[in-house]
């Protein structure tokens, strides 16, 4: 066996279905059995897994050279396999171990050690072998040292060594193989029967059947009583410091009363309540063994009290290094003190003990409640008054999320910042932590609104909805709330607009809309003798016939043709960024009126007319008049008076511009042609006919036949051009209309059946 694979090994022998007696069953004359029985061996286990130590029951376990001497006897193995994972090959070797002289535990390096050859192979379950391992004096002996027969107390362990044979990981199935190791699912976990008998020098082997099937081979035995238990306390555990067998029992009593069986796991102590142990008996051979007292020690006196420091949040006192706790009444995850005081987490309760020793139990527990923190402070915005509800003097605030500085609140409010967050908490007393952190989000403002001016409306430029607010004032005084429409605006009056507050936002800031005054008004008048402005109305201007500006019209540059008697309006035109000026009314007088009601063609010198006049032309006279080929005379009430005609031909009446107050039209043009004749009839042709007026101002002409048969007229331009021709009834007066042409001479050719003539006319 190589020297590295003998250094740590696990010595207990676990039996599958149920713990059989360890050690001795039969002894014959210079043999005994140093191991019997049937050995479970766990998934966990290794190569060394089932190992005997001393003392070995019924035997001298001082010295194996005298009186006997087995160092130069012989060894003997029996291997049955009774249930194993796979059928992959294994093979037993046998292992003494020993401590150094006088060592005082294995260390692992400072041992002797002497083994057998690694053999027999086994494969599968039901595979067996018996086997004579030689004299151990003739086995392997490890560089430190063969093992001392004579101190057989000092030996460590016997016991048989399990090795793989599984192609490509052959070797010792224990960690430092590793190829080995990697297979050991080949051959755990498995239950294997396992006798090991050591014969001395000149003896000869009894034989397997005294060890197989129960032994005796008819010999009998001699009873001898066990080994007698050495449990003791794991005072951490507050346990035995090993499993209780099957084969073994206890009891509270010394005198194992009411003893009670192990079940394979360690027992739980109570502190200061004895424990006695003893192995049962089995069958005759063997017989109970010696009670072993175990003394188990009260805990000791001294529960560790603590209290709680509210204002830092940890224990007044500081916790020793004696000292565990633990969050948990089950001790979680414990923690050792440190010689300082130990921090607490609010709601959490510490659970304080002062620790075991090798000799003693831990304290009795004291348990520490921790309360919870106090409840976290609710405090609210005002976004009316942007201030918080109050802040009372048990609570502080910090603009710090972690409260850097913190302020005591006053019980009043505080005033807000829209847009920084505050934060609050309830304040740590005597008795209680501080609360949790209350963030108080205080949003920023609403965006301010931005309202625009529509000049040409001359009102907002955007509907004002209910939810903002506006006032002449910039204080917001006496504001007004929008209606979901524009507001007509005051030119030179500035608007100021707010967003309103509401039950979760503050009011914006204000927006100042800037409200320009009117341009100046524009001025106009009149040019009597042209009828139009006496100022060109540019582009910048419009006007309209109405004081409201209905479809006003817009200057070209230009003078503007005036109608009297019909009054315009003028004003700056609105710009994108200016309002219309305000309006110019231009009077606009009308025009005085001639009013004949006679003939255009007369034959009496005496014409009568009368002037209409508005009630501003005051003081007419007949110098008022411009008369041509006439006098005017006897003027009468109403304005009326008569001219008088002084030569054949038109006669022209008209009151000239600006003859009342230097501010007037010139009134209509009145013609009358004045026909002077002896016999006062109308001027006539050859043929008889008789055409009148003529000079003609109104384009129709009157003809006077002597015919009595229908005839016709051709009118011919002056430069000779045939422009109309007209049929006539027989010789009556009938009028024949001529306003379709222009002004001008034309002359007018009468055709009858017999004759033709022409006549001249002057159309004005």
């Amino acid at each position: 066996m190589k020297p590295q694979f003998t250094l740590y090994r696990k010595f207990l022998c676990i039996l599958f279905l149920g713990i059989f007696p360890l050690f001795i069953y039969n002894v014959k004359s210079a043999e005994f059995a140093i191991i019997n029985g049937t050995y479970y061996y766990p998934s966990s286990a290794n190569a060394f897994y089932c190992h005997a130590s001393p003392p070995y029951a019924n035997y001298p376990s001082t010295n194996w050279l005298s009186p006997n001497d087995f160092w130069n006897g012989t060894f003997y193995a029996y291997y049955e396999v009774i249930d194993i994972p796979t059928n992959e090959p294994f093979a037993m070797q046998l292992g003494i171990f020993q401590y150094y002289p006088n060592a005082a535990n294995w260390d692992y390096q400072n041992f002797y050690e002497t083994c057998s050859l690694v053999f027999p192979q086994l494969q599968g379950a039901g595979s067996y072998a018996e086997v004579n391992c030689g004299s151990p004096a003739n086995w392997w002996q490890h560089p430190n040292g063969a093992v001392d027969f004579t101190r057989v107390y000092d030996f460590e362990s016997v016991g048989p060594v399990m090795y793989s044979r599984t192609a490509g990981a052959y070797g010792i199935l224990y960690p430092p193989d590793a190829a080995a190791w990697a297979v050991r699912a080949n051959y755990f976990p498995c239950t294997i029967r396992v006798i090991v008998v050591a014969v001395s020098a000149g003896s000869q082997f009894s034989g397997w059947a005294n060890y197989i099937n129960g032994g005796g081979g008819g010999g009998g035995c001699t009873p001898v009583q066990q080994a007698t238990p050495t449990y003791a306390i794991n005072f951490a555990t507050e346990r035995t410091n090993k499993v209780v067998p099957t084969t073994d029992e206890y009891s509270y009593n010394s005198n194992m009363s009411g003893a009670v069986s192990g079940t394979g796991s360690t027992l739980l102590l109570t502190p200061g309540q004895d424990v006695y142990f003893r192995t049962k008996a089995s069958g005759d051979c063997y017989l109970a063994s010696n009670i072993q007292h175990l003394d188990v020690p009260t805990r000791p006196a001294g529960t560790p009290s603590y209290s709680i420091d509210y204002y830092n949040e940890r224990t007044n006192e500081t916790v020793s290094s004696t000292v565990a706790y633990s969050t948990t009444p089950n001790f979680t995850s414990p923690v050792s003190g440190t010689g300082a005081t130990v921090n607490l987490t609010p709601g959490q309760d510490l659970y304080f003990w002062v620790k075991e020793t090798s000799s003693t139990f831990a304290s009795d527990v004291y348990h520490l409640p921790v309360p919870a923190r106090q409840q976290t402070p609710a405090i609210t915005v005002d976004f009316n008054n942007e201030v918080t509800s109050a802040v009372s003097s048990a609570q502080e605030w910090s603009t710090s999320a972690s409260m850097t500085s913190p302020t005591t609140g006053t019980n009043a409010a505080l005033p807000v910042s829209p847009g920084t967050n505050l934060y609050f908490r309830t304040k740590a007393t005597a008795s209680a932590f501080l609360s949790a952190v209350q963030t108080l989000n205080v949003p920023a403002r609403p965006a301010t609104p931005t309202y625009g001016i529509d000049y040409a409306t001359e009102k907002t430029s955007q509907a004002v909805p209910a939810t903002d607010d506006y006032s002449v004032h910039s204080d917001m005084s006496s504001a007004s709330a929008g209606t979901g429409a524009a507001i007509t605006l005051t030119p030179g009056t500035d608007l100021y607009f707010r967003t309103r507050n509401s039950a979760s936002s503050f009011r914006s800031a204000t927006q100042h809309l800037t409200v320009a005054a009117r341009p100046a008004t524009p001025s106009f008048h009149i040019d009597y003798g042209n009828e139009t402005t006496s100022e060109t109305v540019g582009g910048t201007i419009e006007y309209a016939a109405t004081a409201d500006m209905t479809s006003p019209a817009s200057g070209t540059g230009v003078k503007l043709p005036l109608t009297p008697g019909e009054d315009l309006y003028f004003r700056v035109k609105s710009t994108g960024s200016s309002f219309a000026s305000q309006n110019y009314q231009l009077d606009v007088p009308a025009r005085p009126t001639l009013e004949y009601t006679g003939e255009d063609t007369v034959t009496s010198a005496t014409i009568t007319m009368h002037a209409l006049l508005d009630a501003g032309m005051t003081g007419f006279d007949l110098n008022d008049l411009s008369v041509t080929n006439g006098i005017a005379q006897n003027l009468r009430a109403a304005n009326y008076f008569d001219v008088i005609g002084q030569n054949k031909g038109d006669v022209t009446v008209i009151i000239p511009v600006n003859k009342f107050g230097g501010a007037s039209f010139a009134s209509n043009e009145v013609v009358v042609y004045y026909n002077k004749s002896a016999t006062g009839i109308s001027e006539e042709n050859e043929d008889g006919f008789i055409v009148y007026p003529n000079p003609n101002g109104s384009g129709i002409l009157y003809i006077r036949a002597r015919q009595v048969t229908p005839y016709s007229i051709e009118v011919f331009s002056a430069d000779g051009n045939l422009v109309k021709t007209v049929l006539m009834d027989k010789g009556e007066e009938q009028p024949l209309d001529l306003k379709e042409l222009t002004k001008g001479i034309y002359f007018l050719k009468f055709q009858t059946k017999e004759s033709h003539s022409v006549v001249k006319v002057v159309l004005k």
